[in-house]
């Protein structure tokens, strides 16, 4: 891509079109381009690009193409392909999906009515009716690191929620597998010894505490059950 003299790529679209761009792009000097025009344009948000008007992006892009390009963090993945058993690779920019959230990313993008965001909330109360966690097996930096399965809700910046907010979280177990725990925490920080409420088998038990935010909290139940948490209060230090 270096070697084609090419000044810049523009993608028009949603996170789909970032990712392709991305993928292209990475480990390349020749920078991206966003026109946000998509469903969610999560890349576009967080980046701080107007994603509901599209003349204010085109404008903002002209500006910033007559300039030095903004360096940001990509990610890589290393996977097996469940379709072709070949090792694989990709670049991501921005955040990584995965478990329940991949789930219904991909539920949504596989309905045809309705469109729009709608798309994903119908998605969620599908997913939800056969959510069971998901244990994760994880190799970083050499060291592999097993673990329960942990719910992931990303809550600064992407809506406008600054990292250094404590957040009230209401969290309700409902119909655990068996008699288990539910902790809540800051993930940037170990999980706490103290969980926050400890469900019967098939109960419903709903509970309140407050977090500090790094970024995103992680909720973890120690058995299979439904989840419901709320966002109920914002506290900016």
């Amino acid at each position: 891509m270096d070697q084609l003299d090419i000044r810049a790529l523009i993608v028009v679209g949603g996170d789909g079109m970032v990712s392709l761009g991305t993928n292209l792009l990475a480990g390349t000097k020749v920078p991206l381009g966003i026109v946000p025009s998509g469903t969610g344009n999560d890349m576009a948000r967080g980046l701080g690009i107007p994603h509901e008007n599209t003349e204010a992006a085109i404008r903002m892009l002209t500006d910033l193409l007559q300039g030095p390009p903004r360096t940001i963090d990509a990610g890589r993945v290393e996977y097996v392909d469940d379709e072709t058993g070949r090792a694989s690779t990709r670049w991501f920019a921005g955040c990584l999906s995965a478990g329940f959230d991949a789930v219904v990313n991909e539920r949504a993008n596989r309905m045809r009515y309705p469109t729009g965001p709608s798309r994903y909330t119908i998605a969620i109360g599908l997913e939800l009716l056969r959510l069971t966690p998901i244990p994760y097996r994880l190799v970083l930096d050499g060291r592999p690191l097993d673990g329960e399965a942990v719910l992931r809700f990303p809550v600064a910046a992407w809506r406008g929620i600054p990292k250094n907010a404590a957040l009230a979280v209401n969290v309700t177990s409902v119909e655990p597998s068996a008699d288990g725990y539910v902790s809540v925490w800051d993930c940037a920080k170990p999980q706490p010894p103290t969980p926050v409420q400890n469900p019967r088998r098939s109960e419903a038990v709903a509970s309140r505490t407050v977090v500090s935010s790094g970024g995103e909290i992680c909720v973890m139940s120690a058995t299979p059950a439904h989840m419901v948490v709320d966002l109920v209060g914002v506290w900016v230090r």
